[in-house]
């Protein structure tokens, strides 16, 4: 128990009205950025009069630093570490046109799109177990894809107000990947005065990412 209360911050701050004294005594402030980046390159290709095609790549880049305030922080109401978020994603896609004939068109789509999340804690040293007195950990699950490493979920509920907290997300580090593979094809057809179209669409998608299961524990001292 004494391992678990040094782990807490000291009070660092009175607030000047009377009234608030017993309401909160830390304070946390923290600045982080938000880079984000979108490339696009598009090949357009006339390989012969009657068919031609484009190729068009993307990818973007998108960085979070979390302090709190976010699933991916769990429960926390002060300042450890900030949880580092990247959510990168790229996509190719190529489009062909065949016409055969002034009636007689053909076009094929093919597509292919990926996108990932990681998330894990900025300062990965900030939360280890041992930093903590090293609590009793009854099922230890490395495979979940969280470190065992880290501290179990503490927290104080009921009197006084605004307790301190630190349950982090339940699965650290975390991944997610969803990769998507689609395939279109569109024949349009005239015959006399009416117009017919006919297609194809298929679609694979896979989902693989980290159950958010809790196994470092959780420590609750609520009244």
């Amino acid at each position: 128990g004494q391992g678990i209360l040094n782990f807490f911050p000291l009070p660092n701050y009175t607030d000047p009205d009377r009234n608030n004294i017993n309401r909160w005594n830390y304070r946390s402030v923290y600045s982080g950025n938000t880079p984000r980046r979108n490339d696009i390159l598009r090949i357009d290709a006339n390989l012969t009069p009657t068919f031609t095609m484009y190729y068009r790549y993307g990818h973007d880049k998108d960085i979070k630093d979390l302090p709190w305030g976010d699933w991916k922080n769990g429960s926390i109401n002060y300042l450890l570490s900030p949880v580092h978020v990247a959510n990168p994603g790229s996509g190719h896609l190529v489009r062909t046109t065949k016409t055969f004939s002034s009636t007689f068109v053909n076009e094929a789509i093919f597509g292919y799109n990926r996108m990932e999340r990681v998330f894990d804690l900025l300062d990965s040293q900030a939360a280890l177990r041992s930093k903590m007195g090293n609590p009793a950990q009854w099922y230890s699950d490395s495979g979940s894809g969280g470190s065992s490493d880290y501290i179990p979920g503490v927290s104080f509920g009921g009197y006084p107000a605004n307790p301190v907290n630190a349950s982090l997300a339940a699965a650290l580090p975390n991944s997610y990947e969803n990769p998507n593979f689609t395939v279109t094809d569109n024949v349009s057809k005239i015959w006399g005065k009416h117009n017919f179209k006919a297609g194809l669409y298929y679609e694979h998608a896979r989902i693989n990412h980290v159950a958010n299961i809790n196994s470092r524990g959780a420590f609750d001292f609520s009244r």
